[in-house]
């Protein structure tokens, strides 16, 4: 029967709402054998290891795991700051990492929540959008109106009757009987001009 065994890892606080701790506590932990720094020690090249990891690697080929730099068991020197950093997280851990996953599991909480009454309030927004799209349109209409009603405002054009000055190019009025006419034969028909225009004249000649 295998028994498997839940061991602690610097792994522990990805899934959490700390996952910037893993690279800290990984920091923490020897390179040889992967645990907590025990009895840390700082070669001669500046690495640091257990100290029994690195002696037996010392007697083992004489070089630094790290850089294989050649080593000397005498050369070694405690890290104490290291130590005592270890010694503080350790104790700290076991309750920082049960706050980091609590923490998580309830802002997964919070957002499932969010997400339902998200979905209620966008159905909600659907159902009523033909209303609003309603009054949105007779609100702009009533503006463009004045407010009093909801007939289109009339816009005459510039072709329309009543713009009794508008001449096309080339084109004038006699001044006497009001008939438009080239404008090069404007002066030739001042000196016929009746003060009735041809039209005024024809109607006379049928009565």
């Amino acid at each position: 029967m295998e028994t498997t065994f839940d061991l602690p890892d610097s792994t522990d606080w990805i899934p959490t709402s700390l996952p910037a701790f893993e690279p800290l506590e990984a920091a923490l932990r020897c390179e040889m054998c992967k645990e907590f720094y025990s009895n840390p020690v700082i070669t001669s090249c500046s690495h640091t290891f257990c100290s029994i990891c690195i002696r037996r690697s010392i007697a083992a080929d004489g070089k630094c795991p790290s850089c294989r730099t050649v080593l000397s068991s005498d050369k070694l020197a405690p890290n104490i700051a290291v130590r005592e950093i270890v010694v503080r997280f350790q104790e700290a851990r076991p309750k920082a990492l049960e706050l980091a996953r609590a923490d998580k599991e309830q802002h997964h909480g919070i957002k499932t929540g969010s997400k339902r009454k998200r979905k209620i309030s966008e159905t909600d927004v659907e159902e009523g959008d033909d209303t609003r799209q309603t009054r949105q349109r007779q609100t702009r209409s009533s503006r463009r109106n004045g407010g009093t009603s909801d007939a289109p405002v009339e816009v005459p054009d510039s072709g329309d009757e009543g713009d009794e000055d508008f001449q096309p190019e080339g084109m004038a009025k006699c001044p006497i009987c009001n008939e438009a006419m080239k404008q090069e034969l404007v002066f030739n028909h001042l000196d016929v001009c009746t003060g009735q225009s041809s039209s005024q004249m024809r109607s006379t000649r049928s009565k």
